[in-house]
């Protein structure tokens, strides 16, 4: 059953991964950090974001590519479920780590846009300028481009704003 999981986790087939892990667990069988990630990722992707934090939290502590990318779906459930501190924290330990490039873009787009929303302004800028430079052709570029008009803006920067 456990192998089927992860087939229907790679096919994502996120229902079925799911089920099958709750029966698994229900039988007293314990899952590995794999399963236990597909497991909550599957729950992200139904929506079930409460359920996924518990499944990935304890997969975060670490540096491993699981710890990543536990803590990249974090971010994403968090951010569902209107925790925007703890989002913001996943996401910038994943701009620190060796998260997917993809991933990876997303995240410190997030970072930056949290830290602004949080009012971290001068870690959103930072982030966000950086974000500019590494990720010039990124689909988040124009509305990066904004965030940053709207810091100088409200710094009274208006030179830099022009």
């Amino acid at each position: 059953m456990q192998l089927l999981s992860s087939i229907y986790f790679n096919q994502d087939e996120y229902s079925k991964t799911a089920s099958l892990y709750e029966q698994i667990i229900a039988q007293g069988v314990s899952l590995n950090p794999v399963q236990r990630f597909e497991w909550g990722t599957s729950y992200y992707h139904l929506d079930k974001h409460s359920k996924a934090i518990e499944q990935l939290k304890p997969l975060s502590i670490g540096k491993d590519d699981i710890a990543v990318e536990s803590m990249f779906v974090l971010g994403l459930s968090y951010l569902d479920l209107g925790d925007k501190s703890n989002a913001r924290t996943s996401f910038q330990y994943c701009t620190a780590s060796n998260l997917d490039p993809s991933k990876k873009e997303i995240a410190t787009f997030l970072d930056g846009k949290l830290s602004f929303e949080l009012g971290f302004e001068d870690q959103g800028f930072k982030t966000i300028t950086s974000f500019m430079d590494v990720y010039p052709n990124s689909k988040f570029y124009q509305e990066v481009k904004e965030m940053l008009l709207q810091y100088y803006t409200k710094t009274n920067n208006f030179k830099a704003a022009i």
